[in-house]
């Protein structure tokens, strides 16, 4: 990534969070915070829902990791239109660096 484009999404991530924090006292902290705040920023909804959903699955990951919450975490997706979807989040056991010798 070029040192442009670093800049407008660092510029592009601030305009938004601008936008959720002026919006935040009348909408709360939900999905159309997220979205009303893109619009605001000058992006799509394409483009502030995609990152909102890899966002939702890497901080679900991370508390799941980190045992922030217990047992599995669920992200539910939507969509403008009908389409749905959910991922469960589990921990997998890691395996020891060590391997035993015969």
């Amino acid at each position: 990534m070029s040192a442009v484009e670093t800049d407008w999404a660092d510029e592009a991530e601030l305009r938004v969070l601008d936008a959720a924090i002026a919006l935040a006292p009348t909408l709360g902290w939900n999905s159309r915070l997220a979205a009303q705040a893109g619009a605001a920023a000058g992006l799509s909804a394409g483009e502030t829902g995609a990152a909102a959903g890899l966002l939702a699955l890497a901080t679900t990951a991370f508390f799941v990791e980190k045992r922030v919450i217990a047992g599995p975490g669920v992200c539910l997706f939507t969509s403008e239109d009908t389409w749905r979807g959910a991922a469960i989040v589990v921990a997998y056991p890691r395996r020891s660096k060590r391997r035993a010798h015969a």
